[in-house]
C-alpha cells in the first residue's frame, strides 16, 4: 500500500499558513473495486477483529505510511517525539463475496488506521486512512471517496483531492492510477538527482503532462 500523492498536496496547500498547529491528511475510500485479495489480506482483511495478530500485522505491512510522516515532519521542520500507530476495525455482518475473495462474518472487512506524529504527546501529523470493503460492515463508516486534507493554524485550510467520473460521479475511484501517475510524472526529476534517497518534499514541483489536441 502506498500513501499516494495528497502529503505533498498537503505540503504545497501549508504554503498558505502563516503557522501550523496541526496538519491531517486522510485517504477514505470504499476499496471494494481494487481486486487485490493478497494485498488486503496481507493488511488483516479477512482476520477477525479481536485477534491480537492483526493490529502489528498491518503496521508491519504498510512502512510506507510511516515514511511519509516523517517525510513531512523533515519538511515541515518538525522535530517529532514519536510516530504512533493506532488501528480500529468493521466486522463483516455477514459471509460477503466480494467476486475476488469472500470475508467470513464477523473478520474484518473494514479499518480505519493512523499514524501520528506527536510532540509533547499531541498530534501534529496525521496521515489516516479508512478503508473498506463493501457496505455489510458494522460500524459502517461513511466515506470520502477520496482524500481530505486538513490543516488546523492561521489560517484553516481544508481541501479534497477527489477524482470524478466521466459523468462526474467520484464513485468511479481508481486508486492505481492516482497513485502510480505521480511517481511516473517524476522520474525525469528522480533521473536528475544525485545519488542517494530523494524524498518527494526534495524533488522539484511534480505535474502532469498536458495532452495537445490537434
Amino acid at each position: 500500500m502506498n500513501p499516494g500523492h495528497a502529503n505533498v498536496i498537503a505540503l504545497v496547500a501549508s504554503a498558505g499558513c502563516a503557522r501550523i498547529d496541526k496538519i491531517s491528511v486522510l485517504e477514505s475510500v470504499d476499496a471494494t473495486p481494487y481486486a487485490s485479495p493478497g494485498t488486503w489480506k496481507a493488511i488483516g482483511f479477512c482476520m477477525r477483529v479481536d485477534d491480537p495478530a492483526a493490529p502489528p500485522l498491518a503496521e508491519r505491512a504498510m512502512p510506507s505510511f510511516k515514511e511519509a510522516v516523517e517525510m513531512m515532519s523533515h519538511a515541515l521542520k518538525i522535530e517529532v517525539d514519536e510516530i504512533r500507530f493506532d488501528v480500529e476495525y468493521a466486522a463483516a455482518t455477514e459471509d460477503v463475496d466480494l467476486g475476488y475473495m469472500t470475508i467470513d462474518k464477523g473478520c474484518i472487512a473494514g479499518m480505519r488506521c493512523c499514524w501520528s506524529a506527536r510532540v509533547d504527546g499531541r498530534a501534529v501529523i496525521e496521515l489516516k486512512v479508512a478503508w473498506k470493503l463493501g457496505t455489510k460492515l458494522e460500524p459502517n463508516w461513511p466515506v470520502e471517496e477520496g482524500w481530505l486534507i486538513e490543516i488546523d493554524g492561521v489560517p484553516n485550510i481544508r481541501c479534497k483531492y477527489q477524482q470524478a467520473g466521466q459523468s462526474g460521479d467520484p464513485r468511479t475511484f481508481d486508486p492505481g492510477t492516482l497513485t502510480a501517475m505521480p511517481m511516473i510524472h517524476a522520474i525525469p526529476h528522480v533521473f536528475a538527482a544525485a545519488p542517494g534517497i530523494v524524498t518527494a518534499d526534495q524533488l522539484p514541483l511534480v505535474a502532469g503532462a498536458y495532452a495537445v489536441r490537434r
